[in-house]
């Protein structure tokens, strides 16, 4: 994986900073929920942004319906974040379900059904 640049770095932040303003103020769609955005993943050239995103509310029926409308209003999200922010060319945005959150507490389930091998050690030793 190439590393990122510092600038490409700064502007994934200041992004994920002002989009999250955005969503908060001036959506006013109750289908949304609470919305948070975990992650932005931009392009090297700067011309598209990944939007990571997690809901309060795990249902898989009320992820779909705030990515529904957060991609409905992606015109007006973008317009307002080029208020917002100056970069030469404002990226396209693209927002997706960041799936991390949920693969970590499955790892961790996993982790904790193990059996404590520390016990087993201290028996085979007696």
């Amino acid at each position: 994986m190439k590393k990122k640049s510092m600038r490409t770095n700064r502007a994934e932040g200041l992004i994920r900073r002002r989009l999250s303003e955005i969503i908060q103020r001036e959506i006013g769609d109750p289908r949304l929920g609470m919305v948070t955005i975990t992650h932005v993943d931009l392009a090297a050239d700067l011309s598209i942004a990944r939007i990571y995103i997690t809901t309060l509310d795990e249902n898989p029926d009320s992820i779909k319906q705030s990515l529904l409308v957060l991609n409905h209003a992606n015109k007006f999200i973008r317009s307002m974040l080029a208020q917002a922010i100056e970069l030469r060319k404002m990226p396209e945005l693209r927002f997706m379900y960041d799936e991390s959150i949920q693969h970590a507490e499955h790892m961790a389930d996993i982790i904790r059904k193990l059996p404590d091998v520390s016990e087993d050690d201290e028996n085979n030793q007696q």
